[in-house]
């Protein structure tokens, strides 16, 4: 097992932090996922042959790439993948009214 620590941009919110956990977890090789809103870092542990370049690709097609590599383009995805993370946050954490 290792640990990969990634600054990323554009992570500034628990719906960012949701949706590239969500993401993430889904990809082969991924163990587990810690994100830090504040640090605007994630943390993932994962088996020894996850493909680094993969899960980075991933990221950045969320609109959260690594630090200093940020575009419009990015800026637009991650609003995007942030407000989606909220609804689906919002989804699972309120009970369904009848």
């Amino acid at each position: 097992m290792k640990h990969l620590i990634l600054e990323l941009e554009n992570l500034d919110c628990e719906g960012c932090a949701n949706s590239i956990r969500r993401s993430l977890l889904r990809q082969p090789g991924v163990l587990s996922v810690h994100v830090g809103v504040k640090a605007a870092q994630v943390q993932i542990s994962c088996e020894d042959d996850l493909d680094r370049a993969h899960v980075l690709s991933v990221l950045e097609n969320m609109g959260f790439p690594t630090l200093g590599r940020n575009t419009m383009l990015n800026m637009a995805r991650a609003k995007l993948s942030c407000e989606l993370g909220k609804i689906r946050h919002r989804a699972y954490s309120q009970p369904l009214m009848s």
